[in-house]
């Protein structure tokens, strides 16, 4: 059962942390589905969704990894809105010296965002 949350905080944790480390796939597939969210643009327009993995959606570290994040489409969204808006949402969620740090990281990650189409799924694995 998935409970309905916003994703900011975890997404811009999750791709936080795979910016600052060796992080690799991991054996996934018996996670839990912890939350999920609709992905918008310029919200208003529903593009697809979200949704956070854990092997224990109750664990006292919401950072213990294995996580992961999942992502599926429903319509096409250009690649450059998606990096203005994970650059935007990492930038409001971590502090302005861990930002810093990692802002060349981000930017490099953020250049691989690419159009998604209507199907299209994604996964960011943290390990």
């Amino acid at each position: 059962m998935a409970a309905r949350a916003s994703l900011t905080l975890p997404l811009a944790l999750l791709v936080s942390m795979a910016l600052g480390s060796g992080a690799h796939a991991a054996d996934f597939e018996d996670m839990s589905r912890c939350s999920s969210a609709d992905v918008k643009a310029l919200k208003v327009f529903n593009v697809g969704q979200a949704s956070l993995f854990r092997a224990d959606c109750g664990a006292a570290d919401p950072l213990a990894p294995p996580l992961r994040l999942a992502f599926g489409y429903n319509r096409e969204g250009p690649g450059d809105a998606f990096a203005k808006a994970a650059r935007k949402m990492i930038e409001r969620n971590v502090s302005e010296e861990t930002f810093e740090t990692l802002k060349e990281r981000i930017d490099a990650f953020n250049s691989h965002y690419r159009t998604t189409r209507d199907g299209d799924r994604y996964t960011l694995d943290y390990d």
